[in-house]
C-alpha cells in the first residue's frame, strides 16, 4: 500500500493510474483518480477527448516511384498510433525512405524502428490483419516506432498481437508492383481540417 501510494506521485500517467486502481481495489483509494496530463508527444486532456470521438476518419497518401496508395486510417481503434503516423508523415519521416524486403512472404514495411521521440505503448484491437492492412512494427508490447508495414496476405498471426492502424483503399495494383528498395516519395495527410497540401 505504502509503494502504491508514493506511486500516485509518478510522472508517468499509466503508473498513477495503476498505483490509483491498486489502492481501490483493496479499499484504501485516494480521493480522486489521477487526472491525464499532458505526454512526452505534447498531448493534452483535449487532444485525447478529440481522438477518442473523432469527427472524420483520416485518409494518408503514400505517393511511390510506381504510384500512388490511399490508406484510410482507424482512428477509433489506435487513436495514439495514427496521431504519430499523421504527425510523422507531416514532418517528412517516411520521405525518401525505402520499402524493406519482405518480411517472413506477407508484408512490405518502410520506415525506422525507432523515431527521434523514442517507443510508443501498442493499442492492440479486434481488427483482423487482411490483405492490405497497416499496421505498426515493433519488437513486443509497446515497443513501436516509426516502422510501419502492409500486408501483402491475411496475417492471421498478427491478430492481437500488433498494432492495425490502417487498411488500403486504393492502389492495390501499386502495391503488388512495389519492390523492396522502392522509394516513398512522401506521405500527404488528409484529417478532416488540414488540408493534405500546406
Amino acid at each position: 500500500v505504502e509503494a502504491a501510494r508514493a506511486r500516485l506521485a509518478d510522472a508517468a500517467w499509466p503508473v498513477r493510474a495503476e498505483a490509483h486502481r491498486f489502492l481501490r481495489g483493496v479499499g484504501e483509494p485516494p480521493e480522486a483518480p489521477p487526472a491525464p496530463a499532458a505526454r512526452a508527444e505534447g498531448l493534452t486532456e483535449d487532444d485525447y477527448d478529440a481522438m477518442l470521438h473523432p469527427p472524420f476518419t483520416p485518409v494518408a497518401w503514400i505517393h511511390t516511384e510506381r504510384g500512388e496508395i490511399e490508406v484510410e486510417l482507424y482512428i477509433a481503434d489506435a487513436p495514439r498510433t495514427v496521431w504519430r503516423f499523421m504527425r510523422l508523415a507531416r514532418d517528412g519521416f517516411y520521405d525518401g525512405h525505402r520499402w524493406s524486403r519482405p518480411l517472413p512472404g506477407d508484408a512490405l514495411r518502410a520506415g525506422e524502428e525507432r523515431d527521434v521521440s523514442g517507443t510508443f505503448r501498442s493499442e492492440i484491437n479486434e481488427r483482423a490483419f487482411m490483405r492490405g492492412s497497416v499496421g505498426m512494427e515493433d519488437r513486443g508490447k509497446d515497443t513501436g516506432g516509426g516502422r510501419f508495414f502492409i500486408t501483402l496476405l491475411p496475417a492471421p498471426d498478427r491478430n492481437g498481437r500488433q498494432t492495425l492502424f490502417g487498411h488500403v483503399r486504393r492502389g492495390f495494383e501499386v502495391l503488388a508492383r512495389l519492390e523492396p528498395g522502392d522509394r516513398i516519395e512522401r506521405v500527404r495527410i488528409w484529417d478532416g481540417i488540414t488540408p493534405p497540401d500546406p
